[in-house]
């Protein structure tokens, strides 16, 4: 008969440093959302200046995320995860005593850097916890950040309205401290790495796409809509350059021709799309409750809670359910349910429950999909390569976010917002997730390396 598997301490103590430090960084980018409203007064300035309190973040994490995975194959990654943390710790002090909204989006901007521990933190986890532990640790890292997505605007809420608003970014440096703490203790170093040569050249063209593209597809530039579609192609023309350029290259910052093979070509392109559903049913859902009469702003929290809440629950414990199956498989379950999930919230039912109903399975398909898609990665990329690759992923990720806070927005918006948008609204959701369940069924049908 054979033994029970029975995960060691050592890869209890890596995963909850991780997912301390995973849930920290994603808390740095939703906590600030309930403060934004009060900062022009906070701070005297303008709506539009505030406005960059949320866009800096993301556009220094979208710049840098590539360049940290890459220093995490060649640096290391324990040193790399430590020096985000303490970027995350300055970032939150720079912060919490800004006197002018300048300095705080310096702060921000430090703040946005700690978004590359995910990355970091999931290709950690290949190399410090046994094989067999491996899914369901991928999967609490994957939870976190639906807690983070989940608790982070409640959190950032009771903060402001009971110490102040710069009791959000205290909150933040002690997350810090502690996930410091436990990374220094917890996570062991992952063995000697080749140095290799910094291509500088793709770190300043990716990093300066990556910006253009994010305020392109935003307003954090504070651009009309011809300078914003003039910056979103000038940022598609400059990566796209960037990626021919890199191709060609030996160490590039980005390896361009693992990236383009199948299963990882299409676990990225899955992401996008299934980053797109998740945030446009953030979007979409609290405005469809709002318009249901006698559902008021705290049971519509509420609702929106049970999404991220279930994917902590659901990811770590089907994720290890499901090891024994190709991550591929698990990953096309993951969309599949989502796509159902988004779906369920055009029944023919109580606005209520469809919402609760499509929250609940939504947060446990998400939660599922992106435990097994870095899985995905690792089965056809170099473990010497895989941070970048990880980390690309991540960006792809960001992008897909950043896509849908534009489209979707626009939907929603028309006549104000009225039911037959936000259906409408909903149906592209169901399209994209869609959209990924195809893509995992691509990655699902290739062979690795």
């Amino acid at each position: 008969m054979t033994t029970p598997y029975r995960p060691s301490r050592r890869d209890y103590l890596v995963v909850a440093a991780l997912v301390v430090s995973c849930l920290s960084a994603t808390l740095v980018q939703t906590m600030v959302i309930a403060i934004q409203p009060d900062m022009p007064r906070a701070l005297q300035t303008s709506p539009a200046a505030a406005s960059w309190i949320v866009t800096v973040t993301i556009g220094a994490a979208c710049a840098t995320v590539p360049i940290a995975g890459r220093l995490g194959d060649t640096l290391g990654l324990r040193r790399v995860g430590l020096g985000l943390v303490v970027a995350l710790v300055i970032g939150s002090l720079i912060a919490l005593g800004a006197p002018t909204i300048g300095w705080l989006l310096v702060g921000r901007a430090f703040q946005g850097l700690a978004i590359s521990l995910i990355p970091i933190s999931v290709s950690i986890l290949k190399v410090s916890v046994s094989e067999k532990r491996l899914p369901s640790s991928l999967g609490f890292v994957s939870g976190s950040m639906g807690v983070g997505a989940a608790l982070g605007i409640p959190i950032g809420a009771a903060l402001s309205e009971t110490v102040g608003w710069r009791s959000v970014f205290g909150f933040s440096a002690v997350t810090g401290v502690l996930a410091l703490l436990l990374v220094a203790c917890f996570v062991p170093p992952d063995g000697s790495r080749t140095p290799a040569p910094f291509d500088w050249i793709g770190a300043v063209t990716t990093a300066s796409a990556a910006v253009l593209i994010v305020g392109g597809l935003g307003d954090g530039l504070g651009l009309d809509p011809i300078g914003r579609l003039t910056a979103l192609a000038a940022g598609l023309a400059l990566i796209s350059a960037s990626i021919v350029r890199m191709s060609r290259m030996e160490n590039p910052l980005i390896d361009v021709r693992g990236a383009l093979k199948c299963p990882v070509a299409a676990a990225n392109a899955a992401s996008l799309f299934l980053n797109f559903g998740m945030m446009s049913t953030l979007l979409i859902y609290p405005r469809i409750l709002a318009s249901d009469e006698g559902v008021g702003t705290l049971l519509i929290g509420l609702i929106m809670m049970a999404g991220g809440l279930s994917q902590a629950i659901a990811a770590p414990s089907l994720a290890q359910a499901t090891r024994r199956l190709r991550p591929a498989t698990v990953a096309l379950i993951g969309c599949i349910a989502a796509t159902l999930g988004a779906g369920a919230s055009l029944l023919g039912i109580e606005v209520l429950w469809a919402v609760l109903i499509s929250n609940i399975i939504l947060g446990a398909g998400f939660g599922l999909a992106f435990a097994a898609i870095p899985r995905i990665i690792m089965g056809a990329v170099e473990d010497h390569k895989l941070a970048a690759a990880n980390a690309l992923n991540a960006q792809i990720r960001m992008f897909g976010t950043a896509g849908a806070s534009a489209i979707v927005g626009a939907i929603i918006s028309i006549d104000a917002g009225t039911r037959t948008a936000l259906e409408g609204a909903s149906w592209l959701a169901v399209a994209v997730c869609a959209i990924a369940t195809l893509l995992t069924l691509v990655s699902r049908l290739a062979r690795t390396r």
